[in-house]
């Protein structure tokens, strides 16, 4: 009968500290993937904090914006209100035109009035 050769306990042996070793390499990256996941998710988890408040921020802003915006549509609206109320052009050329007939620098007052009959009556008692 054929005996079936033992194999060499040595061989065995290189062979299994060959595939412990493989073992332990294989190990160490799974742990340094692990550890750059971590902090992948980490630096993930810190990005998304910071892009939540500056999105509040932006939707603050956005309403201050939105309020001080109908604010000065309101105050827009009253001075248009208040330009709306004051003279047209045409208005103030028509009371220039009444002005210059009538010329109030010409016009006489009640003294100017008296002084000027008081003179004639003088004149004609001369």
């Amino acid at each position: 009968m054929k005996t079936n050769p033992s194999p060499d306990p040595g061989v065995i042996a290189g062979a299994l500290s060959q595939m412990d070793r493989k073992l332990r390499l294989i190990e160490e990256k799974m742990d340094n993937l692990h550890n750059h996941l971590d902090l992948v998710e980490n630096n993930l988890l810190e990005t998304n904090n910071v892009i939540a408040k500056q999105k509040d921020e932006l939707t603050r802003t956005a309403r201050e914006l939105r309020k001080q915006m109908q604010t000065d549509l309101e105050q827009f609206e009253k001075f248009a209100d208040q330009m709306n109320s004051l003279a047209s052009k045409d208005s103030v050329k028509v009371i220039e035109k009444y002005i210059d007939i009538l010329d109030p620098l010409k016009m006489l007052d009640k003294e100017d009035v008296e002084e000027i009959v008081a003179e004639k009556l003088k004149a004609k008692s001369d």
